[in-house]
This record gives structure tokens, C-alpha cells and sequence, in this order.
């Protein structure tokens, strides 16, 4: 069963809601408003940011962001056998 998520929108608005700015999560959270900011539009998968975001709206991450089954596997695959061509 699929949860809805919540908008970038619905997630500032929230914020505001709950008498909070984002750049004062951000300051709290030691994070640059511009990465708060990735994180609130899902460009950034910041695990701490989003549960302080949760908490402070007071809903469940996973009611907010669709959680990744693999969170950790992002970016390009890595590269094995990097060294194996080395010179004898």
C-alpha cells in the first residue's frame, strides 16, 4: 500500500504552520538554507534533515518523502577492479 507524500508546497506550508521558517530549521540544523531547501524539493535525501522536518511538522517521514527501499544506494555504480590493471 502506497502513502501519499507530501508536495514541496504542502511541506513549506507545514512548516509555516507549525510557526517555523526554514531558515531557522536550517540554522538549528547547522545546514545551509540551500541544502534545507534540496531537501524539502527530495533533490537531497538528508536523513537527519528530514526527521527534524518531520518532527517539527509532527508527521512521520515516511509521510512526507517516499522512502527508498536501499536509501544508500544512489549516484553512479562503483567501479570494482580499479587497480587490477596495474603494471607488474
Amino acid at each position: 500500500m502506497k502513502i501519499n507524500t507530501m508536495t514541496p508546497q504542502q511541506i513549506k506550508l507545514a512548516i509555516e504552520v507549525a510557526g517555523f521558517t526554514q531558515a531557522a530549521l536550517a540554522r538549528e540544523l547547522d545546514v545551509s538554507p540551500q541544502h534545507f531547501g534540496q531537501v524539502v524539493h527530495g533533490i537531497a535525501a538528508n536523513h537527519r534533515v528530514r526527521c527534524y522536518i518531520a518532527k517539527a511538522i509532527q508527521r512521520p517521514v515516511e509521510n512526507i518523502w517516499e522512502i527508498k527501499e536501499n536509501p544508500t544506494k544512489v549516484g553512479r555504480p562503483i567501479s570494482y577492479g580499479l587497480y587490477e590493471h596495474q603494471a607488474a
